[in-house]
């Protein structure tokens, strides 16, 4: 069974996630999450990146709700490079805007 470690709190990503990040690792902790919301997208570039050199697996939840915030979020997710997109509410935008969503769980 994985664990996914969120680097969250009340459904937003936690302003000292990067940090965080080291600590889960050291710890044996590879698949971590963090949110769409909560910090500015320079912040989860480096949550992802962090994730990515320490040989992790990335997740980002989708928790937006209005059609425009959940394409920011598919977008941001898209340029991050993340593993995993988590949530979401219109499967034709994801598959639009991320490709084909054949083999995706």
């Amino acid at each position: 069974m994985d664990f996914i470690f969120m680097l969250t709190r009340n459904d937003r990503t936690i302003e000292d996630a990067a940090r965080l990040v080291d600590a889960a690792c050291e710890l044996g902790v590879r698949h971590i999450g963090f949110k769409d919301v909560g910090v500015p997208f320079a912040s989860m570039r480096d949550i992802a990146e962090r994730i990515r050199r320490r040989g992790g697996v990335s997740y980002l939840e989708v928790v937006s709700t209005t059609s425009t915030a959940v394409v920011r979020s598919l977008k941001a997710a898209r340029a991050l490079g993340v593993d995993r997109i988590l949530g979401g509410t219109d499967l034709g935008v994801a598959a639009r805007l991320l490709g084909s969503l054949a083999g995706l769980s």
